[in-house]
């Protein structure tokens, strides 16, 4: 009987600690899951910055900068805040309760950033829909997709071009624009853009000298 006894009174006090021990296992899935999906989400809606990753999955477009898509892309920053909420750093280690931390620093300052109406300067001296050219250097272009993605990403330019300056016009009617020693630049930029011939532009770069490994008719 007194065997029974401890066996169960090891029992008692294991109970506790299997149920905190998966408590903590759902915490840290939930955590790095959310990690995961946001990571996804965010090559999604930047194409850019997935191309620069080296993620050709969306080699073909802009990322959406309608007025629409941003306030998707914010109710669904905020819904990370909540979410991040709901994870207990009680039941995290240090490590993932740092990361945590910083991610909903990371995720305050975009929500904040939108409610400040940062998304009406969206150009600066040193990027913008003026430099979206430099693209071009840090595309691999060996493949005919290669190409084929960079010329559905010309063929879309014109509303990432609209959508710029639909976000300009309401920063200006809002009072919010760039300080002057920040757009000095930018006539130059621009300036770049405008060529007399089609070759000259530095969108075509890409198609000055094509890789011997796509045969001339498809490179035509």
């Amino acid at each position: 009987m007194r065997v029974i006894c401890v066996a169960l009174a090891l029992l008692a006090a294991a109970l506790p600690a299997a149920h905190a021990a998966a408590a903590t296992s759902s915490a840290t899935k939930e955590l790095h899951a959310l990690f995961e999906s946001e990571w996804e989400r965010g090559l999604r809606e930047n194409p850019v910055a997935a191309s620069y990753q080296g993620d050709s999955r969306y080699d073909d477009r802009w990322a959406d900068r309608s007025v629409d898509a941003l306030a998707r892309s914010h109710a669904a920053d905020r819904a990370v805040l909540e979410a991040l909420e709901r994870i207990p750093p009680g039941r995290l280690s240090e490590a993932d309760r740092l990361t945590r931390d910083l991610f909903a620093r990371q995720y305050r300052g975009e929500v904040d950033a939108y409610e400040w109406g940062l998304r009406y300067l969206p150009i600066t001296q040193r990027g913008g829909v003026q430099t979206a050219h430099q693209l071009a250097e840090v595309l691999p272009f060996k493949t005919v997709q290669d190409y084929e993605n960079w010329i559905a990403r010309l063929g879309s330019l014109d509303t990432y071009v609209d959508q710029t300056i639909e976000l300009m016009r309401e920063g200006i009617r809002r009072g919010l624009v760039q300080p002057r020693v920040i757009m000095e630049r930018v006539p130059a930029q621009i300036a770049k853009q405008v060529v007399a011939e089609p070759a000259e532009s530095p969108f075509y770069a890409p198609f000055r000298k094509m890789p011997g490994s796509i045969p001339l008719a498809e490179q035509e």
